[in-house]
């Protein structure tokens, strides 16, 4: 698959806000100095127009220069477990993924980037399920088929480089830790999260999706946990594209 050169935008799920760290704008709106139209496909309008807002909190924007490819970035930060039920979990999931859909009707292509806090783990139905998720698997190989036919009807696939990254592989297991006395505890989650169409897998490597302990000399964790007292309870995940 031939593509014509781009640049490699860093796209960050969650930076901190503190002593100058990094920010990433996700909103749909391009800074004035690039000179890049975008176009915001949420569904979601400003206040003063009166039009309705949906639950989701999910911004998805066409960004591109003259003489790049067009990327679909979809960020999102979906409900919260302490909010949602597994099951309701799923209903979102399903929501994002249509919203994701329309997005990618209204631009002609599928060159999508998903990122964001999605609360579900990379395992969980609402990431993996065709018809009740994302559709986000952890295999490339089986990505790149682009879809599969459940029951008759064609599903595409996302990519999930999170996979590759969870697990005692860094200075951390995963984006958010969590200890319960319940029988059942993951202590480490993967709630920050990339996806990646398979339209963009050609030439990506897992080096460039991370999950980002450290901004300039302060470190985002603390005692092997993500430092919540001083920057957030989840860690950044930036990725390049």
């Amino acid at each position: 698959m031939s593509r014509a050169p781009v640049t490699r935008p860093i796209l960050s799920a969650n930076s901190a806000e503190k002593d100058g760290a990094p920010t990433s704008n996700m909103s749909g709106q391009e800074n004035e100095k690039d000179g890049a139209p975008a176009s915001n496909l949420s569904g979601q309008e400003d206040e003063k127009d009166g039009a309705p807002t949906g639950q989701t909190p999910v911004s998805t924007s066409a960004r591109f220069k003259p003489g790049e490819d067009e990327l679909l970035i979809a960020a999102a930060h979906l409900p919260s477990k302490q909010d949602y039920s597994d099951e309701s979990q799923v209903f979102e999931a399903v929501h994002f993924a249509r919203q994701i859909e329309d997005a990618e009707k209204h631009c002609g292509h599928q060159r999508t980037v998903v990122i964001g806090d999605l609360n579900m783990n990379p395992f969980e139905a609402g990431m993996v399920a065709a018809s009740g998720g994302l559709h986000a698997v952890g295999s490339r190989r089986v990505a790149e088929r682009e879809r599969r036919t459940v029951h008759a009807r064609p599903y595409q696939f996302f990519y999930n480089p999170m996979w590759a990254h969870f697990g005692d592989r860094g200075e951390t297991a995963g984006t958010y830790y969590y200890e319960s006395g319940e029988p059942l505890c993951y202590f480490w989650n993967m709630f920050d999260q990339v996806l990646l169409r398979p339209a963009l897998l050609d030439g990506f490597t897992h080096e460039q999706v991370r999950i980002v302990t450290r901004v300039g000399k302060s470190s985002l964790v603390r005692d092997g946990c993500p430092d919540k007292e001083m920057w957030s309870d989840h860690l950044p995940v930036v990725v390049e594209v």
